[in-house]
């Protein structure tokens, strides 16, 4: 089974804007999406690649590892910076969670792949537990990319001056009860 880390972007107060303004959004997330990842979505054969999936009101990213090695975190730290960027200059909020973990990948109803099982899953209730303008990383992800003796992050987009820096561990309550630690 594939391993993968996932970004789940959402739109906060989506459903409140109008339809237009609401695709809008999408359409403007999507392009923000694509011009930095671009070359990663259905990119040649072989290649690492990241499976991108609408949620209506956000969107999953998928970044597929190559066996036994995950995605290098400039390339994610990257993204949350753009969107986040992207966010500030729309006036709007996101909440975005990060996950890693084993996937299935899939062909869906509309032939398009796709992914399914736990880690999208927990994926998406580590999102539901971000507040608006807040990036959570579940403790797998955490420990995966940044590591706990220096709970901070400053290497592309960041810097020396300009960290990423990051608080807890905090224990959350997601949906069906479940407790979460992020």
């Amino acid at each position: 089974m594939p391993a993968s880390t996932i970004m789940f972007l959402d739109i906060v107060g989506f459903s409140k804007h109008p339809n237009r303004q609401q695709r809008e959004l999408i359409d403007s997330l999507t392009t923000e999406v694509i011009s930095g990842m671009g070359s990663l979505i259905n990119p040649p054969l072989d290649t690492p690649h990241v499976v991108a999936m609408p949620t209506g009101d956000g969107m999953a990213l998928a970044f597929l590892h190559q066996p036994k090695q995950p995605w290098d975190i400039s390339t994610i730290m990257s993204l949350i910076f753009r969107v986040e960027a992207w966010a500030k200059a729309k006036d709007i909020s996101l909440r975005t969670g990060v996950h890693a973990g084993e996937v299935d990948v899939i062909t869906d109803i509309n032939n398009k792949t796709n992914i399914v099982g736990d880690t999208i899953n927990y994926t998406q209730r580590v999102m539901d537990a971000a507040n608006p303008k807040q990036v959570l990383f579940s403790d797998t992800s955490f420990r995966q990319y940044i590591g706990s003796n220096n709970p901070s992050y400053s290497g592309p987009p960041y810097g020396p001056g300009c960290k990423a820096v990051f608080e807890g561990h905090f224990e959350v309550q997601a949906k069906h009860g479940m407790m979460m630690l992020v």
